[in-house]
């Protein structure tokens, strides 16, 4: 199955067996084959070396000269090269499939590309689930991907990707991945449905049928997750650190890393995952564009700086996006960003609404779905309307719904203070107003059946629409389980301890089990505790803190009723266990007396994380998971 699917020749002679089809296509093992290839098949058309991962040396050409250049540079990563026929401005679709030795298949999730195909997958914008296919869309790809899996005889887990054309239903397969990939990891986060473990074992021998769902505890395998919930996948780059790179996305995968956010609405969960994959973003905001010069005599300019420099020596501030030749160049350099996009083409289109134009005009220029274009376009309405608002305007309706498209407390502060009658305005401003009229998130539970079983999973974000929280509230009595977040924190290895420092709030230690993984796992035999998505900044650490510590609260106010129902011959126990437990601890205290300084401190704040609710302060600059036992 994996030779079938690896080797071009063989896969379009496999899927034409079944009545699929790949867009045309041909091998060659020189650039001269490559040449008449491309012009048998006319372009333009699309390089790429065999057996690379990434899209390493691919690329688009137009004419004979860029065949050439492109070749040159796919034949010293591989002794063959393919010409397939350009689909670029299709939608690309995806779909994780699993099969077992019985033939029992299921689609675990489809994501659908925010960029049209041309865009290497692993650089565009990904949501799950689709966002823009009808229901005859949906189900036909579906049971193509499950015809395509068996015919293969693959057992495990498949990725396979769709080309679809947005003004008709033709479609082709783009490729069948059988193995694990970047987008099964996705599917695998996005939907609770531990992928990797279950491809393991269906590897062994296992079915569907027998193994249990481990999330629900009461369904098989068997089963396709259902989202009540929207997930935005968005690429990072770094490319401060590769100066000659070419910073126009394309084939050729770029990015190094990515970031996941979870939310009710997409306009939510893409407003979350920007917070996270720029630290200076607010969310969907044109403050942070920064433009590359398209010149071809230039050199561009690397993303982050706060000053742009074209050719001719005029000087681009990224944050407003205007110039010193005037509107005119301005409108020049968004039109060729929207046109050759970059890593900061999201940051253009916020632009491009904020100086006026249509969905139409952008979709012209971008390819990107008009169903897209319209959600940022709502973003962009909302942040009109709030500068002609202040504070006090905002009522609780007018916070729940401008919360629903995902603005943080920063970002309305910042959009109130653009009305003329506004004063100086925080954050910290807009947090009280907020509270005060007792809007605050909800936390909720990613149980893959859509709430149509209970779960025993602690896979949890927030999310402001909600009406209350799908977990019940911590236990009052400390655990001895390990506390452990997933963090890209300053660590300090003393006596297996790690820190998790933060400039402005108090540091904490904690002690770690040495058996216990810091990163997020959803595969058989997790340990049951809570690990929930947390968009980063202190602000959001202090809502997720203060959640926590009001269910911790009530679980004590629990305790407290049981232990007034029960005899008073229990009550003396509990007590006595109570007493019996500081005398110990002051015990092992008074005999350490003569360790530092700092000794002393770690082990209080280690009591202070296992006596007080269990919960630690984190920095980080990116997504994290924030896990309790």
């Amino acid at each position: 199955a994996i030779i079938a699917t690896e080797d071009r020749k063989v896969f379009a002679a496999k899927l034409e067996e079944i009545g699929e089809k790949v867009a045309e296509s041909a091998a060659a093992t020189n650039t001269e084959e490559a040449v008449q290839a491309a012009k048998a098949i006319g372009y333009p058309v699309l390089i790429r070396a065999a057996f690379a991962l990434g899209g390493l040396g691919s690329g688009f050409a137009e004419d004979e000269e860029t065949v050439r250049r492109i070749c040159k540079e796919a034949f010293s990563h591989s002794s063959q090269v393919f010409v397939d026929k350009s689909l670029k401005g299709w939608k690309e679709v995806e779909y994780e499939v699993v099969r077992d030795c019985k033939n029992n298949c299921i689609t675990v999730c489809n994501m659908e590309n925010l960029d049209p195909l041309g865009i290497h997958t692993g650089d565009s914008i990904v949501v799950a689930p689709s966002q823009t296919l009808s229901n005859e869309d949906y189900y036909r790809l579906r049971d193509t991907a499950l015809k395509v899996i068996r015919h293969f005889g693959i057992v495990g887990e498949c990725n396979i990707q769709y080309a679809l054309d947005p003004n008709s239903e033709k479609y082709y397969i783009v490729e069948v991945n059988a193995r694990l990939s970047r987008s099964s990891a996705l599917a695998s986060k996005a939907t609770g449905y531990p992928l990797a473990y279950i491809a393991a074992k269906l590897a062994l021998g296992s079915t569907l049928v027998e193994l249990s769902n481990s999330v629900t505890k009461e369904t098989t395998a068997c089963f396709e997750p259902s989202l009540d919930y929207v997930v935005t996948k968005v690429p990072r780059w770094d490319l401060r650190k590769f100066e000659s790179c070419d910073p126009l996305m394309g084939s050729a995968m770029k990015s190094v890393g990515e970031v996941m956010a979870i939310g009710r609405t997409f306009e939510e969960s893409l407003q979350k995952a920007l917070r996270m994959v720029d630290e200076k973003a607010g969310g969907f905001d044109e403050s942070v564009c920064h433009f590359f010069s398209t010149d071809e005599d230039s050199a561009p300019s690397l993303p982050g700086s706060d000053f742009k420099t074209s050719s001719s020596g005029e000087c681009m501030r990224g944050g407003c996006g205007r110039t010193d030749s005037g509107a005119e160049r301005q409108a020049a350099l968004l039109e060729a960003e929207l046109r050759r996009p970059s890593p900061n083409r999201i940051w253009a289109l916020a632009l491009a609404f904020q100086l006026g134009w249509t969905v139409d005009a952008l979709h012209e220029k971008t390819k990107i779905d008009k169903w897209f274009l319209s959600k940022l376009q709502n973003i962009n309405d909302i942040k009109r309307q709030l500068t002609q608002l202040t504070l006090d305007d905002l009522t609780r309706a007018d916070f729940f719904y401008i919360k629903k498209y995902g603005f943080s407390d920063r970002q309305i502060a910042q959009y109130l203070m653009n009305s003329p009658s506004a004063a100086a305005l925080s954050q910290f401003d807009v947090r009280r107003r907020r509270l005060h009229l007792g809007v605050r998130p909800s936390v909720k539970q990613i149980d893959t059946l859509a709430a149509e079983f209970p779960a025993h999973t602690n896979y949890l974000y927030l999310t402001y629409q909600g009406i209350d929280d799908d977990v019940s509230p911590l236990a009052a009595t400390p655990s001895v389980s390990a506390v452990f977040a997933g963090a890209r924190a300053e660590k300090r290895e003393e006596e297996n301890a790690e820190t998790c420092r933060d400039d402005e709030d108090e540091s904490l230690l904690r002690r770690l089990s040495k058996s216990s993984s810091a990163r997020l796992r959803t595969g058989e035999g997790d340990a049951p505790g809570k690990q929930c998505f947390v968009v980063l900044g202190r602000r959001r650490r202090q809502e997720t803190l203060r959640i926590e510590r009001r269910r911790s609260i009530e679980g004590r106010e629990m305790q407290r009723r049981e232990r007034d129902r029960e005899p008073e011959e229990k009550r003396e126990e509990w007590r006595q266990r109570s007493r019996d437990e500081l005398e110990t601890m002051h015990e092992a205290k008074a005999s350490k007396k003569g360790d530092s300084r700092k000794t002393r401190i770690r082990r209080q704040e280690h009591v202070f994380v296992y006596r007080r609710a269990h919960l630690i302060f984190f920095s980080l600059k990116d997504l994290s998971v924030l896990a309790h036992q």
